[in-house]
């Protein structure tokens, strides 16, 4: 049976400008919008996750 990946739903900030979005965070560390597969507003497609 295959293992399902870890998933994490959290606040990301695109790395371009600074704008707040809802993010899955995958176990491997990529980060994708969750509603925008195209990313940012701004173009942008990569994500931070903020220190709490």
């Amino acid at each position: 049976m295959s293992r399902q990946p870890s998933v994490t739903k959290t606040l990301g900030v695109c790395t371009a400008c600074g704008a707040y979005h809802a993010v899955r965070k995958f176990e491997d560390g990529s980060v994708y919008a969750i509603g925008s597969p195209q990313g940012c507003h701004c173009g942008a497609s990569e994500f931070t996750i903020p220190d709490a």
